[in-house]
């Protein structure tokens, strides 16, 4: 991630207002780990649910290395706004799966209570029959009259909550979810969100046989537009709030 954000940002800006770390698994927050030595993070989103896994236990102590830095750390609530600048506001739709176990992040002492009590969380996920994308960080982001849809590794029992709660709504461009698995990415999704543009983040020749032509005939027959990052490297959208483009 450090490397494409050093394609895209002058060498000598260093700073970035807004990150989001959606869930724990290594795909989604392996590349912190540069970020964090390289850059500085104002603000970061971040899962209640963290993992015993090597890349998590190494994202945490930077977290927390960060925080006593100045870095804002924010488990958002469900359906809470926060303003990035003017015109620029990120809705969080999901952290949290309804009745799930609590208590990794405790507002009396952040500090030392982030993600200690991951035996709890993991316990509570494998009762449920759940995984670590179930509890993947949703977001709207509106800037002007645009807007972008980011579902993490969200599956559509995820996404049919979310329709059943309101919470999708028209946008622009989707951020389509778990890297095109045929999981992800339902019908009523599309026909809640409707998308002009999609984009599927997924690597060349993955061993998933990402994205699923299922999930590509979907868009195709919805009339979305398809940009793929294993067939175009980086994919760069630039709006002014008015109208976006592909750069």
């Amino acid at each position: 991630m450090a490397s494409c954000l050093e394609r895209h940002l002058p060498f000598w800006d260093r700073q970035i207002d807004i990150a989001i770390a959606t869930h724990a698994d290594k795909d989604h927050i392996g590349g912190f780990e540069a970020i964090l030595n390289e850059f500085f993070v104002d603000e970061m989103i971040i899962t209640e649910f963290g993992k015993k896994t090597d890349v998590f236990l190494i994202l945490r102590e930077l977290l927390l290395r960060e925080k006593e830095l100045g870095m804002k750390l924010n488990l958002l609530d469900d359906n809470q706004s926060i303003k990035v600048a003017d015109n620029f506001v990120i809705k969080n739709l999901l952290t949290r799966v309804e009745g799930g176990a609590k208590g990794l992040y405790n507002s009396e002492n952040t500090e030392t209570q982030l993600w200690d009590q991951i035996d709890v969380q993991s316990e509570w996920l494998d009762s449920q029959s759940l995984d670590h994308n179930a509890m993947s960080i949703v977001t709207i982001l509106h800037f002007g009259n645009t807007s972008f849809l980011f579902t993490g590794d969200l599956e559509e029992n995820g996404e049919q909550a979310l329709i059943n709660n309101g919470l999708i709504e028209d946008v622009d461009v989707l951020k389509v979810g778990h890297h095109g698995s045929k999981t992800s990415t339902s019908q009523q999704l599309l026909d809640a969100s409707l998308p002009e543009l999609a984009v599927i983040s997924v690597g060349k020749s993955n061993s998933y046989r990402h994205p699923s032509p299922q999930v590509l005939v979907k868009l195709e027959q919805f009339g979305t537009k398809v940009l793929r990052t294993d067939q175009l490297g980086d994919v760069v959208i630039v709006t002014d709030g008015q109208s976006y483009w592909v750069e």
